[in-house]
């Protein structure tokens, strides 16, 4: 595979001003060099979640430098990466957690937000995976000790995270009580 020319600039959705999501708009913005350890993505799918709405509101946790591309979740191939990286190549499949940037053609992922995805996962799921799952993993696991034999209650258990708690809880061998409205 060739590697193509490092694009210039990248065309998506964009935002010049924190507020409401209708006021996005398509457009062109620059596209910075790699930094180390990152990688470039040719996106094939974008994800929307909860906290890309809250980040072009301005109400999220961080508030990105106006203007901005957003969207968080992304999978498509790599098409370059940056120095440092020795574990992915140009060509692989992948799926990232980019916090802003992924609703574009290209995307830039930073190191440890990025993983390989088997051919037999489509771009969709793998872009629709990355947020929520990792949500899942640390509310579950790391925060919430949750082992196998043990019993959780999933509120909110018909939305994507509840989705995905349901889904990982019963993975790692809990019983899991599942609550919907």
């Amino acid at each position: 595979m060739t590697t193509p020319e490092y694009p210039k600039q990248v065309n998506g959705i964009v935002v010049e001003r924190f507020g409401d999501w209708h006021n996005a708009k398509i457009g062109t913005l620059p596209l910075r060099p790699l930094k180390s350890g990152e990688v470039l993505i040719k996106c094939e799918a974008a994800a929307l979640n909860f906290q890309d709405l809250l980040i072009i509101e301005g109400k999220y946790q961080f508030k990105p430098a106006i203007p901005f591309i957003s969207g968080s979740d992304v999978a498509g191939r790599i098409i370059a990466v940056g120095p440092g990286v020795e574990q992915f190549s140009v060509g692989q499949r992948i799926a990232a957690l980019v916090q802003i940037g992924g609703f574009a053609e290209y995307s830039i992922a930073p190191f440890g937000r990025y993983f390989s995805i088997p051919d037999e996962i489509d771009f969709a799921k793998a872009a629709a995976c990355t947020s929520i799952f990792a949500t899942v993993v640390v509310a579950l696991t790391i925060r919430g000790q949750l082992r196998a034999g043990e019993r959780i209650l999933v509120t909110g258990a018909a939305g994507g995270v509840g989705i995905a708690a349901v889904q990982y809880a019963r993975q790692i061998g809990a019983e899991v009580v599942a609550l919907v409205s």
